[in-house]
C-alpha cells in the first residue's frame, strides 16, 4: 500500500543510494544531488539500525516531510515488520510518548528538541517523560538544521503554581531608590557647578594647588552624575562646554585603568 492505493513496490536501490546508506550507517555525511533519491535511500540504514530495537529517528526540516515520508517509505518498514510514528507540531503530548515507542520516528528537530527539553526540565517523574533514549539518526538537510536553524535558540516556558512575581512588593522600594538617586545626583551636580564658579572667580592668572583639586573634585562628582543620572540637566548644560566635557571624560580614563579598578 502507498500512495493511498494499491500498487506494486517496483523500487530497487541504485549503486549510489547503497553507497549513500552505508556512509550514513557509520556516520558520516552524504551528499546527494537531486533526483538521486535521499528519501528511499534513507531506509537503509534506518532499518538497519531499528533491528536493535533501539531508538531510530529521522529529523526533517519541516511537518509535512516528516509526514509524507512516514507514510510514503515507511511502508516499506512496515512491510518489513518495523513501526513507524510521524512527530508533528499537531501531536499532542499525552500521544507523544506512543509515537517515540515506534521502532522508527520522523519528525522536525524543533519537534524533538521541545521534547527533549520537556523531559528534562518540566517532567516531574520518568512516567511523565515522552523520548526513551537516544541511538541513530539521519538528518535531512543537516546544513539547514545544525547551521541555520541552530542559530535560534529553543526556548520552553510553562504555568507554575505559585506565582513568584514580586513587582508590587518591590516596586515601593525601587522607586525609593530612583528617588534617593535622583536626588544625590542632583545634590553632587549642584555642589560642583558651585566649586567651579567659585574657582573660576577666585582664580587669577595660575591656579593653586588647593583650587586644581577642588576643580577635579567637581569633574569628579560631575563624572558620578553621568554614571547615575545621564540625563541630568545640570549636567547636560556644563558639557555643553568642551573643555569641561573633556576633564570628566578623563575620569573614564582614570577608573578603567587596572591599577584603579579597585576604586
Amino acid at each position: 500500500m502507498g500512495s493511498g492505493y494499491d500498487q506494486k513496490w517496483d523500487m530497487v536501490p541504485y549503486d549510489v543510494q547503497i553507497l549513500s546508506g552505508i556512509a550514513m550507517h557509520h556516520g558520516t555525511i552524504s551528499e546527494m544531488q537531486t533526483g538521486e533519491g535521499k528519501t528511499l535511500t534513507a531506509v537503509l540504514p534506518l532499518y538497519l539500525n531499528a533491528l536493535s530495537g533501539k531508538p531510530v529517528h529521522l529529523v526533517t526540516v519541516n511537518d509535512y516531510l516528516a509526514q509524507r515520508d512516514c507514510q510514503w517509505v515507511g511502508t516499506v518498514l512496515r512491510w518489513l515488520g518495523l513501526t513507524t510514528g510521524a512527530l508533528t507540531n499537531s501531536v499532542p503530548i499525552e500521544d507523544r510518548k506512543r509515537i517515540y515507542e515506534s521502532d522508527v520516528v520522523y519528525g522536525t528537530s524543533s519537534e524533538f528538541g521541545f521534547d527533549y527539553l520537556r523531559d528534562n526540565s518540566m517532567a516531574m517523574s520518568k512516567y511523565d517523560q515522552v523520548q526513551r533514549g537516544y541511538f541513530f539518526a539521519i538528518i535531512d538537510e543537516v546544513d539547514s538544521i545544525l547551521i541555520d536553524e541552530a542559530r535560534t535558540p529553543l526556548i520552553i516556558s510553562g504555568p507554575v503554581p505559585d506565582s513568584r512575581q514580586m513587582y508590587d512588593e518591590l516596586k515601593g522600594g525601587v522607586e525609593e531608590l530612583v528617588r534617593r538617586q535622583r536626588d544625590f545626583c542632583n545634590r553632587l551636580a549642584t555642589e560642583a557647578r558651585k566649586s567651579l564658579e567659585q574657582v573660576n572667580e577666585n582664580a587669577q592668572g595660575k591656579k593653586d594647588k588647593k583650587q586644581e583639586e577642588i576643580e577635579q573634585e567637581a569633574y569628579r562628582k560631575l563624572w558620578l552624575v553621568g554614571k547615575g543620572t545621564p540625563q541630568n540637566k545640570l549636567l547636560k548644560r556644563v558639557k555643553e562646554n568642551p573643555d569641561i566635557r573633556a576633564a570628566i571624560d578623563k575620569w573614564d580614563l582614570y577608573y578603567h585603568s587596572d591599577q584603579n579598578k579597585d576604586e
